[in-house]
């Protein structure tokens, strides 16, 4: 069964890695197959969250964003199936601060029961977009819920992970006490309208560098993991990383669906190339 880390002792095992020169690697996990293979890969965080969940059943991850599923509950559920199967690598689940008939405290209470050490704040409101987050903002259901979430959780001693899509809110994520933020990289705004390739990656690392610059502005030792569609590879996820003050990189469909959905695809290719001898009828 997993070891219920305290965040001293997860922010202790992600400061050895960064002391021995190796960037930190959160898996993004919608099932056990994939937190089980990702714990053997060595992974430093293991995240369960509702969008890696419906991704992993085969749906579009944006599903989550239409009023169909509970992505609260999604997570609890899946989080109480994958984390005893999980050893020795911290488990955080991702938990939405948006619905206002959950109580955050109640919400929180289930997290230390399903033995996970830590929580970030997904769905997060910049994946709706700025006109739709700006709506959830002014109905008191928006980023600042995000805010208090992630407060509620370091006042608990859990391990906290804050997504931010812009400086300003890495900085207030830095100043609600969050331990790492995420920096989310949207790739659909007016910044990469036109950009492909190189261009585009170049764009979403600058916005990378001006994320940890901000978080590290209200405290150095905030540890910054990168994320989004330009940072789809290994390759990718590496210049998000050098030269920017990211620690590290947390992987979506890149650690998981994709890798996935290539090899059974590839498998089921070579499987369907096996040939048959010849068959002949037998004499009576």
């Amino acid at each position: 069964m997993s070891i219920p880390y305290t965040r001293e002792q997860v922010i202790e095992r992600l400061q050895q890695r960064l002391q021995n020169n190796r960037s930190i690697f959160m898996i993004g996990c919608g099932c056990g197959m994939s937190a089980v293979s990702g714990e053997k890969g060595g992974a430093d965080l293991i995240a369960i969250y509702s969008t890696a969940i419906l991704r992993m059943r085969g749906l579009p991850s944006m599903i989550f964003t239409l009023p169909y599923y509970d992505a609260n509950a999604i997570t609890l559920e899946e989080g109480a199936r994958i984390a005893p199967l999980i050893r020795e690598t911290p488990v955080i689940l991702g938990l939405g601060a948006h619905d206002p008939s959950v109580n955050l405290d109640h919400l929180l209470d289930v997290v230390a029961e399903n033995r996970c050490c830590g929580i970030m704040n997904e769905p997060f409101a910049s994946i709706y977009g700025e006109a739709f987050a700006r709506r959830l903002e002014r109905a008191g259901l928006g980023f600042s819920r995000e805010l208090l979430l992630i407060r509620k959780a370091r006042d608990r001693g859990l391990f906290t992970l804050g997504w931010a899509a812009t400086p300003d809110e890495a900085s207030a994520m830095a100043q609600a006490g969050a331990d790492a933020i995420g920096a989310i990289i949207l790739d659909d705004g007016p910044e990469f309208r036109g950009l492909t390739g190189s261009e585009a990656l170049e764009v979403a690392v600058e916005k990378v560098r001006r994320i940890c610059k901000a978080a590290h502005a209200v405290n150095p030792d905030t540890v910054v993991l990168t994320h989004g569609n330009p940072f789809y590879d290994v390759d990718t996820a590496r210049a998000s990383i050098e030269g920017t003050g990211a620690a590290g990189y947390a992987s979506g469909s890149s650690g998981e669906r994709l890798p996935a959905e290539n090899a059974i695809s590839d498998i089921t290719r070579r499987f369907r190339e096996i040939k048959i001898s010849e068959q002949k009828g037998t004499e009576t």
